[in-house]
């Protein structure tokens, strides 16, 4: 997880019972509350983090229970592991992670390996995979789960440390005394969290304005600011690893049931001046039912910004649905994205997930804009179209070029530079060649034996 100064942790305990399954709380609230009424907001629990969960890809009522727990406390974010069961295939994400206000998080690969295996763009074979039963899009974002180094604990003594002395316990090395390294979407989990806690504290300590800490006003936000930050930011993948030295990744689609809406990127999620590659903008509000809201954005690059995209991404948190629901959105909010001209003559209109139209499923949306010119003008709209209730709370952010100083590039990255399938492919050239050599050579003895 990354952690920050000050930062306050709180941790469950689950008994594993004797089938390696846990013995959770009774009641979901108990492990949702942990770290929360402290008489402290700065202190209070704002993130739950859980990598766990069960198989069934349907609504459950634990779902449920998660997404009333989040709606009952809108400054709540939780992050739930999608599961290791990708290589089942389709609707093998599992509950909670089934949720619909929770951010469901699935795992890519961590580093490029020297020995063939594919690089930080692609999916983990083992990530599960969506939708869930009821057709959402599941996992909703990626992160970092194949393979994490981390600190190891001692299974001999509950609460402490590996000192370095464990080298014979599971996963351990001895060339990296007291660390151990684990696959999985579990490690993807905290480590998304890590990054919603940084946000949180971004927006608290006010950053987004200038780029800079306090040149804009603390904001307490809510779980669906936190959610909509990193879903906004996320960047689409390469392909799926196929688990398997031999053979081509597997292709992806954007917003499709691999990767949702794709890995976190914090350089592409929040505005540090001088440091990343975009601004923002973000609004928090509620919108009754047939209700519409617009933002008016015009791009400007005059600071050195160059990023060529204006994204926005909406999400909302609503009540928990009936389990076992075919159809479980409960609010439909719909976002759309329209290039405007000087007049406000419409140009072009921009919808969600990678879709022709509305989207009616599910409850994060995001409008991507590629290839944005100095001066272009977008209309932002947020509509209630069809809710239950009298009025939908939502968060819609927006990133891109508004003025500020931003860099065209920081550097090279894991994820730029990433040119594992490539390489990959040269190897199996190599192996193939020099197994087609040592053929041939097996070929010519074998004739000269005969001729002989």
């Amino acid at each position: 997880m990354i952690c920050s100064q000050a930062l306050h942790i709180f941790f469950l305990h689950f008994l594993i019972l004797p089938d390696q399954s846990l013995s959770l709380p009774r009641r979901d609230s108990d492990i949702l509350s942990t770290g929360r009424g402290t008489g402290d907001d700065s202190k209070d629990a704002h993130i739950h983090s859980a990598s766990w969960g069960g198989a069934t890809n349907s609504y459950t009522g634990q779902a449920r229970n998660f997404d009333n727990f989040m709606f009952k406390n809108d400054d709540f974010l939780i992050l739930v592991a999608a599961g290791n069961s990708g290589r089942d295939g389709l609707n093998s994400v599992g509950t909670p992670a089934t949720a619909k206000n929770i951010l469901s998080v699935g795992a890519h690969n961590s580093v490029k390996s020297a020995s063939g295996g594919l690089g930080p763009t692609y999916v983990a074979d083992f990530s599960s995979r969506g939708p869930t039963a009821d057709g959402r899009m599941k996992p909703d974002i990626l992160a970092p789960g194949k393979f994490l180094v981390s600190a190891g604990a001692d299974p001999e003594n509950p609460g402490s440390c590996d000192d370095g002395s464990l080298t014979d316990k599971p996963f351990r090395s001895g060339s990296s005394p007291g660390l151990l390294s684990l696959a999985g979407t579990s490690m993807a989990t905290p480590a998304t969290s890590g990054s919603a806690a940084l946000i949180r504290q971004y927006l608290v300590e006010g950053w987004h304005q200038e780029g800079t800490k306090g040149s804009g006003q603390s904001v307490q936000p809510s779980g669906a600011l936190v959610k909509a930050i990193l879903m906004n930011g996320a960047q689409f993948m390469e392909g799926v690893d196929d688990g398997g030295f031999t053979g081509n990744p597997s292709p992806v689609e954007q917003y499709d049931t691999n990767q949702g809406f794709g890995r976190v990127s914090l350089m592409d999620s929040v505005f540090i001046a001088n440091k990343t590659r975009v601004q923002i903008a973000f609004f928090e509000d509620a919108v009754e039912d047939g209700g519409e809201h617009t933002y008016n954005v015009t791009i400007d690059k005059s600071g050195g910004c160059s990023y060529p995209e204006l994204r926005a991404t909406l999400v909302w948190t609503e009540p928990g649905s009936q389990s076992g629901c075919k159809f479980c959105l409960i609010n439909d909010l719909d976002l759309t994205v329209t290039k405007v001209d000087g007049n406000g003559m419409v140009m072009e209109t921009y919808y969600p997930n990678g879709k022709n139209g509305r989207d009616t499923t599910n409850n994060a949306e995001r409008a991507i804009v590629g290839n944005t010119k100095d001066g272009d003008q977008f209309v932002v709209t947020v509509s209630g179209t069809n809710l239950e209730s009298d009025r939908q709370k939502y968060a819609v952010v927006m990133s891109g070029c508004f003025g500020g100083s931003a860099v065209s590039s920081a550097g090279g990255n894991a994820f730029e530079d990433d040119d594992s399938n490539d390489r990959r492919k040269f190897i199996l050239i190599g192996v193939g060649a020099g197994v087609a050599a040592i053929l041939v050579f097996i070929f010519c003895i074998c004739c000269c034996k005969r001729r002989k």
